[in-house]
């Protein structure tokens, strides 16, 4: 549905196109929980399933009589138990715990959580607070106004900024504690979570003997493991970064995954090979409101408390589903030149970065670090492709 205020000039043009998907919110939201299954012609399968970090997840094994269900379901079971331990939601969860004590001194923390926020903290350094997790009072401002349908004040944005940053919490990794130094800081890991919970599932699988799997968290993160032939033909790593050959184009090798597309979720705009590696989707497609026809995307830039609103969307491959997830999220509030310059001198990432169209309604997007013949992108969906080698 469009304004019909627009004139036909303005209707192809890339702000028109935003104002469009803004007032299909709801339309597209209905029809995210029928889409087309994020693993196109992967074979017959069996899936164990459970509701966990507010969305479906999955454990996907290759069909067969010795399929490992009993170690599948346990594997779900480690998902809701580190749930039940990050959960910002949750009153009895560790981080809000500690988000509660660590206002008035030092507080020790449970040694995964320590672990998972000790991480988070060197993502932040490493993207220069692209990346932060202690920007939950900004995310918490943005759900308020969201729900009043209205922006923030400029007070309000220099209240929560003083908030977020390196150095509003202190840090004892000898005793594994941490404090705030300024009342109303609180930590949260929601940017990846569903990722580093995917990582247990998986190391627990991976430890029972299981070669060939695919989990995958609301399908915005994913870990494929071996092949979904069952046929384990890709050697599994022991550990580090990935090679960009992570992906494999033969049929036999990784699981072939289809990214929904940012502005149509019912359909798909692109399949890749996933092999031996985590893969995350971060986007504004669905999750964003509207103030006076201006479209605000639940994606924050810690660093200026404002939505990040150069990409449409971004797919990001790495060595784990914590650090793929981690990655979709700075590179989305970074953009393109940055994303591009990380994975350019990193080598242990790839990424697909969708940009707004300019244009018409077909999608141009750049790719870095794949090869070509590791995603084909879907006729009718995209107008060209950027590749950066």
């Amino acid at each position: 549905m469009t304004d019909p205020e627009h004139s036909r000039r303005d209707l192809f043009t890339g702000e028109a196109l935003r104002r469009e998907v803004a007032t299909r919110q709801d339309e597209v939201a209905e029809l995210v929980a029928g889409a087309e299954s994020f693993l196109p012609n992967c074979g017959e399968t069996v899936v164990l399933s459970a509701v966990a970090m507010a969305c479906d997840v999955e454990v996907i094994l290759p069909a067969g009589p010795a399929a490992p269900v009993a170690a599948a379901s346990a594997a779900l079971d480690l998902v809701s138990e580190l749930e039940g331990l990050i959960s910002v939601y949750r009153d009895d969860s560790e981080v809000v715990r500690v988000n509660r004590a660590a206002q008035a001194g030092w507080t020790p923390v449970e040694p995964v959580v320590y672990a998972l926020l000790d991480q988070a903290r060197i993502w932040a350094r490493e993207f220069d607070g692209a990346f932060d997790p202690t920007a939950g009072p900004l995310v918490a401002l943005w759900r308020e106004c969201r729900r009043e349908h209205r922006l923030p004040t400029a007070e309000e944005l220099v209240a929560a900024l003083s908030l977020v940053g390196d150095d509003v919490v202190e840090w004892d990794p000898e005793r594994r504690a941490i404090r705030f130094r300024r009342v109303g800081t609180a930590l949260n890991l929601n940017a990846f979570g569903k990722g580093a919970a995917l990582d247990r599932a998986g190391a627990y699988l991976s430890g029972e003997g299981v070669r060939d799997y695919c989990l995958h968290a609301g399908h915005s993160s994913v870990l494929a493991r071996g092949s979904s032939m069952g046929a384990a033909s890709v050697p599994v790593p022991e550990s580090g970064a990935i090679e960009p050959s992570g992906f494999a184009a033969g049929t036999e090798d990784g699981w072939t995954i289809g990214l929904r597309n940012p502005l149509l979720a019912h359909q798909l705009f692109a399949r890749l090979r996933l092999t031996n590696a985590g893969l995350s989707t971060s986007g504004n497609g669905v999750q964003y409101f509207t103030v006076n026809g201006t479209r605000y995307g639940h994606v924050l830039d810690p660093r200026t408390g404002w939505p990040a609103n150069e990409l449409l969307a971004v797919s990001v491959v790495a060595a784990t589903a914590a650090e793929a997830e981690a990655l979709s999220t700075a590179f989305f509030v970074l953009g393109v030149e940055k994303a591009c310059g990380y994975c350019h001198n990193q080598r242990s990432a790839a990424a697909i970065l969708v940009p707004f169209p300019r244009g018409g309604r077909l999608l141009a997007p750049v790719v870095v670090g794949l090869s070509r013949d590791a995603v084909e992108f879907e006729t009718g969906s995209v107008s060209r492709v950027e590749w950066r080698d």
